[in-house]
């Protein structure tokens, strides 16, 4: 999830039209390419992956990211803060064992109004 996460804060940082390129420190392309599919599955980027040529199902080699989507932003926002994001990701893993996307989401916007509220 911190993949995801950095993904989509280079994907914002980068003006609309422009090439979008990660150089995300830690991750191969490989394991890059493969999270931005996933983003684009789940409607968190505009874009699109193709498969490597020699067939495999599982190697994305090039991704074409346009832009980041409402449901992008929306996660984004409410993962930006790194306190809150590390807090998340501990009360998820603890209720749940993993870190499945909506469980987190979940997490991040109850931590996220437990925030607005004392302010």
């Amino acid at each position: 999830m911190d993949l995801v996460r950095e993904i989509l804060r280079q994907t914002e940082a980068t003006e609309s039209g422009e090439k979008i390129s990660l150089d995300i420190p830690n991750y191969d392309e490989e394991e890059v390419g493969l999270h931005v599919e996933l983003l684009i599955e789940h409607g968190l980027i505009d874009g699109r992956a193709k498969a490597s040529s020699d067939g495999s199902a599982h190697r994305i080699l090039v991704y074409w990211i346009n832009r980041m989507t409402w449901a992008g932003h929306d996660f984004l926002d409410a993962a930006r803060n790194d306190t809150i994001w590390e807090k998340a990701k501990k009360k998820c893993l603890e209720a749940t064992g993993g870190l499945a996307f909506n469980a987190l989401k979940a997490c991040l916007v109850d931590l996220g109004k437990e925030a607005v509220s004392r302010s």
